[in-house]
């Protein structure tokens, strides 16, 4: 799902849509606590950062090709993220 729009209907949304209860908490338990830890790093060397405006979803202003460009940009540094928080 892309951050602050309307549900997915790609087969991948889909698929997630119909694992087990178990299944979704642990895919859930995951994402919170990966996401907490890229948090708190970001907050450490960005502490003036307004994270409700980040949580509110995507900047005015930028069109769907900029902010699919930056995010294909930004997925090295994601990779190596989730290289350090994955078992």
């Amino acid at each position: 799902m892309v951050f602050g729009s309307s549900p997915s209907t790609s087969t991948p949304a889909l698929r997630l849509a119909e694992v087990s209860d178990e299944v979704w908490a642990l895919i859930s338990d995951g994402m919170f606590y990966g996401t907490s830890g890229v948090l708190t790093s970001v907050s450490m060397h960005h502490p003036d950062l307004d994270f409700a405006a980040i949580c509110s979803g995507y900047a005015d202003g930028w069109s769907a090709v900029d902010i699919h460009a930056l995010g294909e940009s930004l997925l090295p540094h994601a990779q190596l993220v989730a290289e350090q928080v994955s078992p």
